[in-house]
C-alpha cells in the first residue's frame, strides 16, 4: 500500500470520486512510463475502504482551526517483476510518483 499525501489543500476538502479517479488514471500513466522495465504495472486501485480510517479528536480540533490542510489518498499498487527484486518494487514506485 502507498499512502499518498496532497498538502496545502482547503481545511475540510474530501476528494471527490472524480478527483479519486483522476490521480489514479494519471499515476498509472506515469508508473508504466518510469517504474523499472523489470516490472509490470498491474493495477492501481483506491485503497480508501480498505485501510483504517480513524481520526483522533484532537486531529479533527486541528483541522477545523487550519485554513490548510493535507488529504491523504490510500492507494493500492500492483506489479509484478522478478522475485529477486521483489524488495525494491516499493522503492521504484516511491521514486516514480515523487518525480512526478
Amino acid at each position: 500500500f502507498v499512502r499518498l499525501k496532497l498538502a496545502n489543500v482547503r481545511a475540510g476538502y474530501r476528494l471527490s470520486q472524480g478527483d479519486r479517479s483522476s490521480i489514479i488514471r494519471f499515476l498509472e500513466t506515469k508508473l508504466e512510463e518510469d517504474i523499472d522495465d523489470s516490472f509490470q504495472l498491474i493495477e492501481v486501485v483506491d485503497a480508501s475502504n480498505m485501510s483504517n480510517r480513524k481520526r483522533s479528536l484532537l486531529s479533527t480540533l486541528l483541522t477545523n482551526r487550519r485554513r490548510l490542510d493535507t488529504v491523504t489518498l490510500p492507494l493500492r499498487v500492483t506489479l509484478q517483476g522478478p522475485a529477486d527484486q521483489s524488495d525494491f518494487a516499493l522503492a521504484y514506485i516511491i521514486q516514480a510518483i515523487q518525480d512526478n
